[in-house]
């Protein structure tokens, strides 16, 4: 999967008070190598650079972008952090909930 793709499928825009946030659900450990990449190149890092911040070479931190399925919790928010992504966790239960209530409770938004 290519970035572009990752972001038109998995990126879920949510309008509130005219702040957007983009929320990246993450399902599976499979997905984490495809997020950081996409992370750090939207924060306009370089592998190169990401690893300067990191204290390790570059070709460490290739190794640790194509394998953060097998990261340890630590390092992934180390990583992440550097890019300005946070880890969310949410009851997707009551979030769902939170969606179908607000969404009947605004107007439809047409772009």
């Amino acid at each position: 999967m290519r970035i572009i793709d990752l972001q038109l499928i998995v990126c879920t825009v949510i309008i509130q008070s005219e702040v957007c946030m983009y929320d990246f659900p993450v399902r599976t450990a499979m997905q984490l190598p495809i997020f950081v990449r996409a992370f750090r190149k939207q924060a306009g890092y370089t592998q190169a650079q990401a690893a300067v911040r990191l204290g390790v070479t570059q070709q460490s931190y290739s190794a640790l972008e194509r394998n953060a399925d097998k990261m340890s919790a630590e390092r992934l928010l180390q990583v992440l952090s550097i890019f300005g992504a946070d880890v969310i966790l949410r009851d997707r239960t009551a979030y769902l909930k939170e969606q179908k209530l607000r969404e009947q409770d605004e107007p439809a938004l047409l772009w």
